[in-house]
């Protein structure tokens, strides 16, 4: 009786409602998102009761990301920052069916959601996904990206102008651990190694995804019409948890990013969380 309480309160019973006031590809995105893709099931918050809190592209809360198995799930609003305003409806649609894009790679759960399912979608299908999402609009975040200035100039002066001569705290362990994939201008190297400057996941407001990736490293999804993904290696036996935090605090607030900062016990609670892992000892 208590799931039947449950269902009568949260569930909806409703079945889609075209609006006639979007054209047919949009509806037919808004009809896969919101019902056979359930994609709200992860990338929506949820209240004290586990519910979604919300169904629709009616509430602000729709789609704006959530904690799931302890991964912080992507925002898919207009947001600028974290979100898909950056993105195009082309680049939306090349990320369901590979998993890569120049503003990031699958993660967490994704990955297996994309490998399984997704890059077997027909073309006007995840062009209608990608319509419907572009719909979306912006919310309000901590979160925030103005492309640096320096970006397309030489590595040594975007090093230099954008960590200010290893001054600042993280700057040196990313250029010993990060820079050789990354690069020292945060641009990457695409497809093989991501773009840090500009990246929606190193972007949202609330870090656990980008944690767990420099803990346990990762392997974005090998799908048929994808490159072929590089798997980031771990540093949770490598970093101490105030190392983690300061480079991730340092490449979430450069090349452009501005994102509230990560500390010692937001590492510690993730490695507690997620990885059999002792803190090694921080390097001096």
């Amino acid at each position: 009786w208590t799931l039947m309480f449950w269902n009568a309160v949260f569930a909806t019973q409703e079945p889609y409602k075209v609006r006639t006031d979007r054209n047919m590809q949009w509806n037919r995105g808004a009809y896969l998102v919101q019902g056979l893709g359930h994609c709200g099931a992860c990338h929506t918050p949820r209240g004290l009761a586990y519910q979604e809190k919300a169904y629709s592209e009616l509430s602000s809360e729709y789609l704006s990301g959530a904690i799931v198995d302890n991964w912080s799930t992507a925002d898919l609003s207009g947001n600028n920052a974290s979100g898909l305003g950056r993105w195009s409806k082309a680049e939306i649609s090349t990320f369901l069916e590979t998993g890569h894009s120049r503003l990031g790679v699958a993660f967490g759960s994704m990955v297996t959601v994309i490998e399984n399912s997704t890059q077997y979608l027909r073309k006007e299908d995840l062009d209608a996904i990608a319509t419907y999402l572009k719909s979306l609009p912006s919310r309000k975040s901590k979160s925030s990206y103005k492309p640096f200035i320096a970006q397309d100039q030489s590595d040594k002066v975007n090093l230099e102008i954008g960590i200010n001569q290893f001054e600042r705290p993280g700057a040196g362990l990313y250029s010993g651990f990060c820079a050789k994939c990354h690069q020292l201008n945060g641009k990457g190297d695409l497809p093989k190694y991501p773009r840090l400057s500009g990246n929606s996941m190193v972007l949202l407001e609330n870090p656990v995804s980008v944690i767990r990736q420099v803990l346990e490293g990762g392997k974005g999804p090998l799908t048929k019409n994808g490159p072929i993904p590089k798997e980031m290696p771990s540093f949770a036996k490598k970093l101490s948890d105030r190392e983690i935090a300061e480079v991730l605090t340092f490449v979430r607030n450069s090349w452009g990013n501005t994102a509230p900062p990560i500390t010692s016990r937001d590492v510690s609670k993730i490695r507690k969380k997620c990885c059999n892992t002792t803190a090694p000892l921080t390097h001096e």
